[in-house]
């Protein structure tokens, strides 16, 4: 088994900022708490602002997920993710959020 206590989660300023200035930071910290018990297969969450590459005046907070195990087991953990996330965060809010997988 990981040591969790290696996984390493960076919140960019502008991130934390923008969350701030919409009202969206408790749907930050909800959708945090919601990426972390898949910490057995991440080696490092990134979040940061991007903009939207449907717009050209929009962003989204940005989950960019260093992933670590086998892409059947993260495709797995992004359906139940996902699923949580539409249980969890408020509609108007998941409209501000991306969530990525990379893998090494």
């Amino acid at each position: 088994m990981r040591d969790i206590t290696r996984f390493i989660v960076n919140i960019s300023a502008e991130a934390e900022r923008y969350a701030r200035k919409h009202g969206l930071f408790g749907s930050l910290r909800v959708m945090k708490s919601l990426v972390l018990p898949g910490a057995s297969l991440i080696k490092s969450i990134d979040i940061d602002l991007v903009q939207d590459p449907e717009t050209t005046d929009s962003f989204l907070i940005c989950f960019s997920v260093d992933a670590v195990a086998c892409v059947s087991d993260v495709l797995e953990f992004d359906r139940r993710l996902r699923d949580s996330i539409f249980d969890a965060v408020p509609a108007d809010d998941r409209a501000y959020f991306a969530v990525r997988f990379d893998f090494a």
